[in-house]
């Protein structure tokens, strides 16, 4: 385990390394996004060249600057998205520079991309992490590897699916995934948010109640049926989905989805507006 120093001698190198690890590992454990930022910012502060909070940090501006891009502050979010691109590119020529293999990069790149909508170089980027991780020819014998593997699969195919690639192909592709995996919940969620774009609402409910089985306790599939209730007319049932969705998402540290669940509940009249 890394020690934890409190006070450093500024001339010598490793230990400002080691306190530049301390601060970005710390900042794993907060929840309030502007001490995520302090931590990070502070580790590069000690060592510029440490690659994790290049990423960290582009992962907390371009989710603080949606925030403010959904709270109507278009000047304040184009700054933190580009402190987030600059954060990311950065982080990828130092992992050139110094020939690392860092396959979290590339996860965290592809989000923010698919956070703001760009579904082309999104996918780019959950392609790019999958190659990274299959640089390392033992991949396959750590489940980790293939679990980060799976999830990269399924972001691509979301990716598709919002840049309206063929239904069918996508349809092809999921279906692999659950040969791959029959116990992976958001291959589920996926399979329903395409079943809701074709207008099969049964088997989209039918996926989403899947995806519950497999994990109660999330929410993304409860908002999913509240919008097909919705479409179906069925104002009661979508009521106790958004509710539900509403509960679970509280312990959630997606701020965004918080924001858009909430706003969402109040446009389709199944929550009430602050006043």
């Amino acid at each position: 385990m890394m020690p934890i120093l409190l006070e450093i001698n500024d001339t010598d190198e490793m230990e400002k390394k080691i306190l530049a690890k301390n601060y970005s590992w710390l900042s794993l454990g907060e929840k309030d996004i502007e001490k995520k930022i302090e931590y990070n910012e502070k580790a590069l502060s000690y060592y510029p060249d440490y690659i994790p909070p290049h990423y960290w940090l582009g992962k907390w501006y371009s989710t603080r600057g949606y925030v403010k891009f959904l709270n109507s502050d278009q000047y304040q979010a184009d700054k933190d998205r580009a402190r987030a691109e600059w954060c990311f590119n950065t982080g990828f020529k130092l992992k050139n520079r110094f020939k690392k293999i860092n396959h979290n990069l590339f996860n965290e790149w592809g989000s923010h991309y698919y956070r703001w909508g760009d579904y082309f170089n999104a996918r780019t980027q959950f392609e790019q992490e999958i190659r990274e991780i299959q640089i390392n020819q033992n991949y396959k014998s750590n489940n980790i590897n293939l679990r980060y593997i799976f999830s990269a699969k399924i972001n691509i195919i979301n990716c598709s699916c919002k840049s309206g690639a063929n239904p069918v192909d996508l349809y092809s592709q999921l279906q692999e995934l659950c040969l791959e995996n029959p116990y992976h919940p958001y291959v589920y969620v996926s399979i329903g948010m395409l079943n809701c774009k074709e207008g099969n609402y049964g088997d989209a409910l039918d996926n989403f109640n899947k995806s519950i089985e497999i994990k109660p306790d999330n929410y993304y599939p409860y908002w999913h049926k509240a919008r097909v209730f919705l479409r179906t007319n069925n104002q009661e049932q979508a009521q106790s989905c958004f509710k539900k969705a509403f509960d679970l998402i509280q312990t959630s540290e997606n701020e965004i989805n918080k924001i858009k669940l909430k706003r969402w509940g109040e446009k389709n009249n199944l929550v009430e507006k602050d006043t």
